[in-house]
């Protein structure tokens, strides 16, 4: 797996790895910026699309190797069942609609395909600091350390979306950039409380 400091991507290409061996695959990021987070995939597949809002990060995720189109996560300019495998990287946040975003994901993937998904968790440890902050600041953000933020979800906020289109998805909690391997520390399931509060959350879901 290449080297990257972006521990959600590097463990969400993990998990990749091991439920997709098939490599002639078409895959499709959804708001793929720069292409950076998608780049790691691309030896593994033999096609990769990015589409995103902005044509200037559009530029650099072409030169990163990527196809790209310019398009909406809510309206995706694609035709029924047209992708192998679709990833959504910190993108859910920031749109007023999760679950168009999720049924148009939905839609353009293959039956029996992946989609991988990360998005924050909102009860997350510094999301104590972001009340703190909008209390002493008087602030109307909602989140104001991250204002580009329209939604943020919990676990049930997640399953909510993801019942009304998939019949099979896991939620899985990151912490604190590793994914928390309880039985090294021995401890066969994890406690509901650290669950709860974990960093992110990233979704493994199968049309």
């Amino acid at each position: 797996m290449p080297h990257h400091k972006h521990y959600d991507w590097e463990y969400s290409y993990e998990i990749f790895v091991k439920n997709i061996k098939n490599t002639n695959l078409l895959m499709l990021d959804v708001g793929c910026g720069n292409g950076e987070k998608a780049s790691i995939f691309k030896s593994s597949v033999s096609g990769l699309v990015g589409i995103d809002l902005s044509m200037e990060f559009l530029k650099k995720a072409c030169n990163r190797g990527l196809e790209v189109v310019l398009g909406d996560a809510g309206m995706l300019p694609f035709q029924n069942e047209a992708f192998d495998v679709i990833t959504c990287f910190h993108v859910l946040e920031h749109v007023d609609n999760g679950l168009r975003v999720v049924k148009e994901i939905f839609r353009v993937l293959k039956n029996g395909s992946f989609f991988l998904l990360v998005t924050p968790n909102s009860r997350r440890i510094t999301s104590i600091f972001t009340s703190l902050v909008r209390f002493l600041t008087r602030s109307r953000s909602k989140y104001p350390f991250n204002p580009d933020h329209v939604f943020e979800y919990t676990d049930t906020d997640l399953h909510c979306i993801l019942s009304k289109c998939f019949g099979e998805y896991h939620i899985i909690p990151v912490f604190l950039g590793v994914m928390t391997r309880f039985s090294d520390i021995g401890l066969k399931i994890p406690p509901k409380i650290l669950l709860k509060y974990c960093n992110q959350w990233m979704v493994l879901a199968k049309k």
